[in-house]
């Protein structure tokens, strides 16, 4: 069949279209794309593993990669484990992973390190850390593999109908370095070598480990919000995966120990009574397949005490916390090694509430009140038996000079209304001490834009 000159050129032009689109994507990639992700740091550092060598590993995500340090646990227990945590790694991942270390060490123990968030309905995958995940675990792989891979996310009941699924094969639409960064991307690129800074997410150690140095700044940081949650949201899809991690382990006679990494009091209070309620129902859920669930957050001082010095940020922990961490946790699996329980190294529900003994943060709620002021509500994130007073003061944007006025002294209303008698914006700030005491344990500011009517 002979082809006309004009379909020729027609032919040529949609070849030409092509092959600039992949070159501008590939242009595009290599400018704004990360040099690497939490997956590709993780799995380049894998990788360096020998075959059969791993006695023991980690699953989960930034908690588990930033809270874990192996070579603290390995010290202890004579083992050699890896840290194969992966940001925001579902349970999903958590699972493929664990049939990849399989297949590969056998390793004879597994730690989980679950964040009940990937529990909930609609929160069990996401897919731009996942799209991540693929292309990381795709480096270095064979094209066949890789387009396996690739087609198995792309076709994935989860991301079908997903942008995301395109966006594969276009990394810099959702994966994007910070502004300003792509010189750096660009140099790291063309040297094969890392940005050296200790706090870039994508620097590991050989274990896997991720150090983080900062220190959380629990008085100007985003405040925590408080949480709902209630056993409706549970996801069964989510319990479906923890199963199967379970059953994985079992069918490998390898031991499989389930845990939650610490977190401020600040984040595990926001939830209220239900982080016990769903703490309840993962531990029986767990329980009925003979694995242990460990809970850090709960664990008495007397083995661990965490000061606001150990976490990054509300959730994580930083190096100081995550050695800490990392010593008690190797005790509590030397425990269960020896057949022994480590419960007792717990707090029961009743117990961690009343042993928080200090106002960890606050949160501030604004509600305008036409022609009145400002109302201003604080939640202290304490412990049940801390009596709290709160100070209320505001400093006026308007004028650069201005300092916070205290306009209502230490008291025990948690909420006040700022009167206001002309349009502006302020600063409101509320001082938190515990009843009794002189200092200021902690504070929270709000900035709010005010319309007289």
């Amino acid at each position: 069949m002979r082809i006309s000159k004009k379909s020729q050129k027609r032919i040529l032009w949609v070849i030409a279209l092509l092959a600039g689109i992949i070159v501008l994507n590939a242009v595009a990639t290599f400018l704004i794309t990360p040099y690497s992700s939490a997956s590709g740091a993780m799995f380049e550092q894998y990788r360096k593993m020998e075959k059969g060598s791993l006695d023991m590993v980690y699953l989960g995500d930034s908690h588990c990669y930033e809270g874990i340090d192996p070579s603290v646990i390995d010290e202890k227990t004579g083992l050699h484990s890896f840290n194969m945590g992966t940001n925001a790694q579902s349970l999903y991942h958590s699972k493929e992973l664990l049939e990849m270390v399989m297949e590969e060490h056998e390793p004879k123990a597994v730690v989980l390190a679950l964040d009940p968030y990937f529990l909930g309905e609609g929160h069990e995958r996401h897919s731009r850390p996942e799209a991540a995940f693929v292309r990381a675990r795709n480096t270095g792989q064979p094209i066949s593999v890789k387009m396996k891979n690739a087609a198995g996310f792309m076709f994935d009941p989860e991301y079908g109908k997903d942008t995301e699924s395109v966006n594969y094969f276009f990394p810099w639409v959702s994966s994007r370095g910070a502004k300003g960064s792509w010189q750096k991307n660009v140099k790291a690129k063309i040297s094969g070598e890392q940005p050296a800074s200790a706090n870039w997410n994508n620097n590991r150690e050989p274990d896997g480990f991720k150090p983080f140095t900062q220190i959380n700044d629990y008085d100007f940081n985003a405040s925590v919000k408080p949480e709902e949650w209630t056993i409706d949201m549970l996801s069964e899809d989510a319990l479906n995966e923890l199963g199967e991690i379970c059953e994985i382990c079992r069918q490998h006679d390898a031991k499989l120990m389930v845990i939650g990494v610490p977190n401020t009091y600040s984040w595990v209070l926001r939830t209220g009574p239900a982080y016990m309620e769903r703490n309840a129902v993962i531990k029986q859920f767990l329980a009925k397949r003979d694995v242990s669930y460990y809970d850090f957050n709960l664990i008495r001082p007397d083995y661990l005490l965490m000061t606001k010095d150990d976490f990054k940020d509300w959730e994580h922990c930083n190096v100081t916390g995550a050695d800490k961490f990392s010593s008690v946790l190797a005790d509590v699996w030397i425990k269960e090694e020896n057949g022994q329980s480590g419960a007792d190294m717990f707090f029961s529900d009743e117990e961690y509430y009343s042993s928080v003994r200090r106002i960890d943060s606050l949160y501030l709620e604004q509600h305008i009140i036409p022609g009145e002021g400002v109302e201003i509500t604080a939640t202290p994130w304490t412990g049940s038996a801390v009596e709290v007073e709160y100070a209320f003061a505001e400093k006026d944007l308007s004028d650069s000079d201005a300092k916070y006025q205290v306009v209502r002294p230490y008291g025990p209303d948690a909420t006040f209304v700022y009167p206001e008698t002309k349009t502006g914006t302020k600063q409101y700030r509320v001082y938190a001490k515990q009843k009794g005491k002189k200092d200021c344990e902690c504070l929270r500011s709000i900035r709010v834009e005010y319309e007289r009517f």
